[in-house]
């Protein structure tokens, strides 16, 4: 149901491509090496953090981000993005509990020095509902979730399609189709992934998948840029 309803659809009028990279929670290795891969190919990215998460370790051991990890992307001109405090599944608490984990999460980023309020977030586990979409439609511009696929000619800003970025998962030819696709449609293109390790687990990407896929969309005759940016050059024309 939330697929289809509660939907918030732009109609899209860009007249190239775009690819957004984006990692969800985030691992350190995501902010360190992913954040070194997109910088070299002068890319930025969206980063959805979990307050919670801070300083704490992955399961596996790998560190989250730390304060000065969230710091240093601050000082840039990559994205941070909301993904609630505790990493909560939205489907199974109250719309209150949902709008608290919320709220958690914004005065969490006040804390941190952040003066404007987020843009753009990302449903922990892509778990929703109608309420919960509707709820976060009211408090972000864009709303990730982890349907699989191109937004094309329409894009639902409360529910944007997205491709996981995992090297189980995608092929270097896998990659580069996608980014074809989006370039010949003219799509947005939204990558995520978590970790950037050599031996990622089943949530991650190889250093060299990322700096493959991120090449190859800068190669393309797509625009490259971070979810916010992305949608507002998506959206040049008026809602659906």
């Amino acid at each position: 149901m939330a697929r289809v309803a509660a939907a918030s659809r732009i109609r899209m009028s860009n007249p190239t491509g775009v690819v957004s990279f984006s990692f969800d929670d985030v691992p350190q290795s995501g902010c360190r090496k992913g954040r070194g891969i997109l910088e070299s190919l002068d890319v930025a990215g969206t980063y959805y953090i979990s307050g919670g998460f801070t300083q704490k370790l992955v399961d596996g051991g790998e560190p989250f981000h730390d304060w000065d990890d969230l710091r240093s992307l601050m000082g840039g001109e990559h994205e941070l993005g909301s993904h609630g405090y505790g990493h909560l599944n939205y489907q199974q608490i109250s719309i209150d509990e949902v709008r608290a984990d919320l709220e958690k999460n914004r005065q969490f980023f006040s804390e941190l020095g952040l003066e404007r309020p987020l843009q753009s977030f990302a449903y922990p586990y892509g778990c929703l509902n109608t309420r919960v979409k509707r709820a976060c439609a009211e408090l972000f511009a864009s709303c990730r979730g982890v349907l699989g696929g191109i937004n094309t000619r329409t894009v639902d800003r409360s529910l944007v399609k997205a491709v996981p970025l995992y090297s189980w998962k995608l092929t270097e030819r896998k990659v580069a189709s996608l980014i074809e696709r989006a370039e010949r449609d003219a799509g947005w293109l939204v990558f995520y992934s978590h970790s950037v390790i050599p031996h990622p687990n089943a949530f991650g990407c190889t250093p060299q998948l990322l700096e493959f896929a991120v090449r190859t969309a800068v190669r393309s005759n797509c625009r490259v840029l971070p979810v916010g940016q992305a949608l507002e050059y998506v959206q040049q024309a008026h809602p659906v």
